[in-house]
Order: structure tokens, then sequence, then C-alpha cells
């Protein structure tokens, strides 16, 4: 143990200014948040893990196992393990902890939110990195080779981390990655310190153990929180969702009853994922879709319709239209880019055109707008003669939207080689008869 106390003294000005920049960032998130103390913090902590990889990796191993086998026997070489190899490891983690905790401190479900991010990798890189220092500094070469090697092996790391970020399968492959960045962990740690060929069978089971350990130590505290926290909490839905992550079905219910009750649409496109994912069908009630329509932001709109569109579940239309009303006073323009909603909306046209056309000349503009392109995407051929009329809008907008719809009925641009204007009584003319034409529906 004197070693480490050595090490330790060695860290102590540096986590002075890492317990400074801490209380600093504790003041800096109860009060204002500056995201740039966070970054500074974070940067830090890099550096300083990196100090203690550095000490701990110029001890001499060698002549400490001889002197530990002397003075401790066969179990000599494990204690020198801990503490050259594991403690070190266990510093800068308690060190990420730490931040993490800080991290989320003044924002919501505090302390839960940080230690579910934690059992979910939050930070965990800064581990990985300090574990490839350690590599490379064991190879005792110079540094024009040590530190471009660092470089390059700590920016191929980010890269394969950002993929499988972005990339990685849901289900049991997520698993196996966990499983799997354990397993790394553990081997370049272990063999890096045991290695000699008598015993790599040793130590490759020894990591396929441990890095088995760690993974359902992982997972039963992730159970854990599920299992004891209270319906529809925060760390109920969060454990819900790394549980559904790594390849468990069984939180679906729990995520349905959730949305269901408090209109977390945010929530929506996850849930949508995850049941197509494991094949389990969605069950909300048709006042549920409702209200998660009602309640819901574009974007969010955007998946709910796709949603209903694929699985041909159709909503009262006096809620959908009800719903649109509003969101043209709410939204304005944007509603016009809800293509997904208009494609929805235009699947009940034929059967409602009183209902939505009855408001037409009462309501704004958006609402005209996005009603000429629910009748476009409808292909409604009767609708024609009331596109026409709207050609001649005061609003040059309607005007155009109202051209689009009858062009994306019809097929036809009719506007010819010298590109009339969209209200030019030869164009309106033009459309007139194309509609009335004998046949001209075949």
């Amino acid at each position: 143990m004197d070693i480490l106390k050595i090490q330790l003294k060695k860290l102590s000005t540096f986590t002075y200014i890492l317990l400074f920049l801490l209380i600093v960032a504790v003041i800096s998130n109860l009060n204002f948040r500056w995201e740039g103390i966070r970054v500074i913090v974070r940067v830090y902590i890099f550096l300083f893990s990196f100090y203690v990889i550095f000490n701990f990796s110029e001890i001499d191993i060698d002549t400490l196992k001889k002197e530990y086998f002397e003075r401790y026997g066969s179990k000599g070489e494990f204690f020198l393990f801990f503490i050259t190899r594991i403690s070190p490891f266990i510093i800068i983690y308690v060190t990420v902890i730490i931040f993490t905790m800080v991290y989320y401190l003044g924002s919501g479900d505090w302390p839960m939110r940080p230690l579910l991010a934690l059992l979910d990798g939050r930070f965990s890189n800064t581990v990985v990195y300090s574990l490839i220092l350690l590599v490379i500094l064991k190879i005792r070469r110079s540094p024009r080779v040590t530190v471009p090697l660092f470089i390059l092996l700590s920016i191929l790391y980010y890269i394969l981390y950002r993929f499988v970020y972005y990339y990685s399968p849901t289900g049991v492959p997520t698993s196996l990655l966990k499983w799997a960045n354990f397993a790394i962990v553990s081997f370049f740690l272990i063999y890096e310190f045991f290695y000699n060929k008598k015993n790599i069978k040793k130590i490759i089971l020894s990591v396929l153990m441990l890095s088995t350990f760690l993974y359902f130590a992982v997972f039963s505290i992730i159970m854990g929180v599920y299992n004891f926290s209270s319906p529809q909490s925060f760390p109920k839905i969060r454990s819900s969702l790394v549980l559904l992550r790594m390849g468990y079905s069984f939180p679906l219910k729990e995520l349905e009853r959730y949305i269901a009750a408090k209109h977390a649409s945010d929530l929506l496109k996850k849930y949508i994922f995850y049941s197509r994912t494991y094949n389990k069908k969605i069950t909300f009630t048709a006042g549920e879709w409702e209200e998660l329509v009602s309640s819901s932001s574009l974007d969010r709109i955007e998946i709910i319709s796709l949603y209903l569109i694929e699985n041909k579940i159709m909503l009262p239309f006096k809620k959908i239209l009800s719903a649109a009303v509003n969101r043209s006073i709410k939204w304005g323009s944007r509603l016009m880019e809800a293509k997904e909603f208009i494609r929805y909306v235009s699947l009940f046209y034929k059967d409602h055109k009183k209902e939505l056309l009855s408001l037409y000349h009462r309501e704004n503009v958006y609402y005209k707008i996005w009603t000429l392109k629910v009748i476009g995407n409808s292909g409604d051929w009767d609708s024609i003669p009331f596109l026409i009329n709207n050609l001649t809008a005061i609003d040059d907008r309607v005007s155009q939207s109202a051209f689009l719809a009858i062009k994306s009925i019809t097929g036809l641009d009719l506007r010819g080689k010298n590109r009339l204007r969209i209200n030019s009584p030869l164009l309106i003319k033009a459309y007139r008869e194309y509609y009335a034409y004998p046949g001209i529906r075949n």
C-alpha cells in the first residue's frame, strides 16, 4: 500500500485543482449553468486521468513482482495487480462518477438521472482513452513514436465509438457490444500485467469470466432500478429504455402506459421503433392517439401520421380537423411542411370533403394552403373546379398551391411554352376544358 500512498501524493496538486473546478461547476450548474465550465472540467479530467496513468506506468513492475512474491507468496502478484493496475482506473472512474453527478446537478430527477447515465456508459470513454495511453506507454519508445500512435489510436476509437453509437443495432447485438467493451478493457489490463506464454489460456478464461460478470452486474443494477421504481417515474422509464436497447422487450408495456398517461409524445419515436424491432403491436386506443396528435409537436405528428398510415388506423376526422386548425394558428407556415400529416388527412378527404372545405373561407391563409395540399394529395378529380377557382386568389401563395394541386391530380402542366401566369385566363380556360372533356377520367 506504500506504492499507492506515494502515487496519491504525486497527484495531490492535480487533485486540489480538480476539486476547485468541480466546486466552480457546482456553483455554475445551480445558478447560471454555463456550458463552458463543464467543458473545462471535462478536458481537465482527461488531463488528470492521463497523469494518473503516466505515474502508475512508471512503476517498475518486474522488480516489485519478485518483492511481492517473497512477501505474500502466490497472492502477491494479484495484490500488485490491484495496486498498480486496478487502483488507477478506480481513481479515474470515481472521478468520472463525481463529474457525472455534478454535470447533471440542477437538472430534473437528480441523482437517478446521472446514475442511470453512468450505467448506460456515459463518459466511460475517459477510461478507454486512459487504457490506450497505458498500453502505449508500455511500449517504451520515444515520444516521436508514442505520441502520434496514441493520437492515432484515440482517433480510431472515437470514430468507432461514434459509428457504434449512431448505427449499432438494437437488441442482442447491443448487449454483445456492451459485453465486448468489458472484454476488451479486461483483456488489455490482464494481458499487459500477467502475460507469458504459459498462462495465455488462463488470461483468456479470466477475461471471459470477468467481462461476463461485469455485464451481468450492470444488468442486475438496471433491473433493480426497473423493478423497484414506482410506475411511470423517471427511473422506471429511463431504465426501460436502457433495457429495450439491450434487447429485452418486456418494458414495452410500461413505456406504452407512460406515453398514454402522460401524453409523452417525445418518447413515441423510440416506442414505435422498439415495437417494430420486437414485433410487438401498439395497443393505443383511438382516444389515446387523438390526445397524442393534439399535444404533439410538428415532428412528432409526422411520426404519428406515418405510423397511422402504415397500419391503416383511421381516427375520428373531427379531432384531426380540429388539430389542423389549431396547428395552423400556432405553427403558421410550418403546418405546410407536415407532409405525412397532409398525406394522412388526404385519406379522409373524399368522405369528409364538406367538413374540410366548410372552414376554408373562414380560417387563415395557412389553413387554406394546407387544405389545398391535402386535396392535391388526395387525387380527387371532382375537386378540380374548386381548385381552378382558387387560381385567381389574391394571395399568390394560395393560387400557387391551387395550381400545384391541379398539377398533382391531372399530372399535367398546361401553362405551355409561353409559361402563362397561374392566374391567366388562358390557363384557367385550358384547365376547365381539360376537366370537361368527355372520357378524360379514363
